[in-house]
């Protein structure tokens, strides 16, 4: 299963009154119109991509885009296009993924800032009290 990068594409939303949502056309290839494939979107200004499209994730494809408004007698304004199509080319998966052990080992130092305490006890350096209160603490384990 390959991944896509999942794109906001929005507009500005008719001042009139007169429409009620948006259409968004979509089409593979060189070029969108009227008879391409579409979506009732609502009266909404902004949609994710390729969320919305419910494509086959074999599609490998460059989609061409267009929106329209639609009005409340079911007319559409002129379509405005996206300049550039929306990819969901994936590159090829890497092939010849392999481990092989060797007969050397590497020495794992500890990092130069030790990560701080698991039980959420941090120590000044001239704090004796939690010096002692760790070495309370320490007692019982270390007559076990």
């Amino acid at each position: 299963m390959a991944k896509v990068r999942r794109c906001r594409l929005s507009w500005n939303l008719s001042d009139s009154d007169q429409v009620i949502g948006y259409r968004l056309y979509w089409s593979k290839g060189d070029s969108v119109d009227y008879d391409s494939n579409f979506l009732e979107l609502g009266n909404v200004s902004e949609v994710y991509l390729p969320d919305v499209l419910k494509l086959d994730p074999r599609f490998n494809v460059r989609i061409r885009l267009g929106l329209t408004g639609l009005s409340i007698n079911g007319n559409e304004s002129d379509m405005v296009m996206l300049a550039e199509p929306y990819e969901t080319i994936v590159p090829p998966a890497p092939t010849g993924l392999s481990l092989t052990s060797l007969d050397e080992f590497s020495v794992l130092e500890p990092a130069a800032e030790a990560p701080p305490d698991q039980f959420g006890l941090s120590f000044e350096e001239d704090n004796e009290e939690e010096l002692e209160e760790l070495a309370r603490m320490a007692q019982p384990l270390l007559r076990s």
